[in-house]
């Protein structure tokens, strides 16, 4: 009796998990921000959430909100940033870092105060263009050809990079469990398996559209590489064959200024395509534009929880939506759970032919 109550509870969560997900993208209601809310400035060149907090990168300062945008509080080169000019930010546990100009501000309360890691505390360069955290690793990318490596919140720093990489400029640097990968302007993406120690370099020769890549996002089986007007490069077995997908393929436009996936869900920062995005894991993909309530369809910047998407634009502020608790009805005709519940439906008749006690 009990292993048949198991079965009719995991239909039941099953089917809910599935309509949630085929349906949670639907009719999205997005909250614009920019320098009338309280925003440093209108050009958002990155944006990161946690704890709580939003922190929100601008060509004048990081601006950082705790109230989910009504307030917000905004760090200058006054506050103790290095430069206003900040084109990346990351978060883990209370630590908050911001790639600038002037190096790597580092805050260990949340952006309240901020100390700055240059050339002289270890990094590769003073213009940091991508920062990337997990845990107390943290990974920037420079305005050069190295990759700056940190396991201790910042405090000191290796740096790596590949004598192919020279006359490039890697604007981008993300982390999985499994790969450390950065995007390589002109020469394609850089891939470490073993923290940056040793690299290897993918491009147009392995199957790559194009070499300028802007982006990249690594999960434990899946590497992503947007590139500046060559669409998406997505490779699955860690950068040997690459497949692409192009602004016909519904992603939006073929500038993928940035990246970020959760679970099955995908986001795409397009320069003049909004935010292309995919709830399977990139089979299919569609995209929020203007029409949808986005400030601007040049996006450069994009971050997604479980419940928030974040987006910014050039020149129009910060875009946020909330995906609603309860979904919309799905709009996929029949939908994929009422499958599953069709599913558990027959399984339950087939017991009973079978003689067994169903509920």
């Amino acid at each position: 009796m009990s292993s048949v109550l198991d079965m009719k509870a995991a239909c039941v969560v099953l089917a809910a998990s599935l309509v949630i997900s085929a349906s949670v993208h639907a009719n999205p209601s997005f909250q614009n921000f920019d320098t009338r809310s309280g925003l440093a400035d209108d050009s958002v060149l990155s944006v990161n959430a946690n704890n709580g907090y939003i922190y929100v990168g601008t060509s004048a300062g990081l601006s950082v909100s705790s109230n989910n945008g009504s307030n917000w509080i905004s760090y200058t080169t006054a506050n103790g940033l290095n430069d206003n000019y900040v084109w990346s930010v990351a978060s883990s546990g209370q630590y908050v870092y911001a790639g600038t100009n002037g190096g790597l501000g580092v805050s260990s309360d949340n952006g309240a105060t901020w100390s700055n890691i240059t050339t002289a505390n270890g990094l590769a360069s003073n213009s940091v263009l991508s920062v990337y955290s997990r845990g107390s690793y943290v990974y920037a990318s420079t305005n050069g050809t190295s990759i700056s490596v940190s396991s201790d919140n910042g405090q000191s720093w290796v740096n790596y990079a590949k004598g192919e990489w020279l006359n490039s400029t890697c604007y981008s640097v993300h982390a999985s469990d499994r790969y450390l990968v950065a995007g390589l302007m002109g020469v394609g993406v850089g891939i470490s398996l073993d923290q940056g120690a040793t690299w290897t370099t993918r491009g147009r020769a392995d199957g790559m559209w194009s070499n300028d890549v802007v982006s990249v996002f690594a999960t434990n089986d899946r590497i992503y590489a947007g590139t500046n007007g060559g669409g998406l490069n997505v490779s699955d077995d860690g950068g040997l064959t690459w497949s692409t997908l192009f602004a016909f393929n519904g992603i939006g436009s073929n500038n993928i200024m940035g990246i970020w996936a959760t679970g099955s869900n995908v986001y795409l920062a397009t320069f003049g395509g909004g935010v292309g995005f995919s709830d399977d894991y990139g089979v299919t993909w569609a995209s929020y534009t203007t029409d949808d309530g986005l400030a601007s369809s040049d996006v450069q910047s994009v971050y997604a929880d479980d419940y928030f998407l974040y987006a910014g634009t050039w020149g129009d502020g910060l875009s946020v939506v909330q995906f609603t608790a309860v979904p919309e009805p799905s709009t996929y005709g029949v939908s994929i759970g009422s499958l599953a519940l069709l599913l558990c439906m027959f399984r339950r008749l087939s017991s009973r032919t079978r003689g067994q006690a169903v509920p």
